[in-house]
């Protein structure tokens, strides 16, 4: 994986963690790294321009917690299955 930064190694971590077979998908197709580079790219112009506006680093990150840690994939929804009320 060539030019990653810390950010980049963060996404590419949680997407082999939480998201395998994205990961898996994006590795065989051989396009894993510059998917991980273009996220990574994106979120570091996305965390320099909060910062610029007056965000701390860790307040930047946390505005975009949800787009550099993916949802897992237990967390996402099943298309065409019903969501049972919570019920006490």
């Amino acid at each position: 994986m060539t030019g990653l930064n810390s950010l980049g190694w963060t996404i590419h971590d949680h997407l082999k963690e939480h998201r395998p077979k994205m990961f898996q998908e994006l590795k065989d197709q051989g396009t894993l790294n510059q998917y991980v580079l273009e996220r990574q790219n994106s979120l570091s112009n996305s965390l320099t321009a909060l910062e610029h506006q007056g965000l701390q680093p860790h307040e930047a990150e946390e505005m975009l917690r949800d787009q550099i840690y993916l949802p897992s994939v237990e967390d996402l929804p099943n298309l065409g299955e019903s969501i049972q009320p919570y019920t006490d």
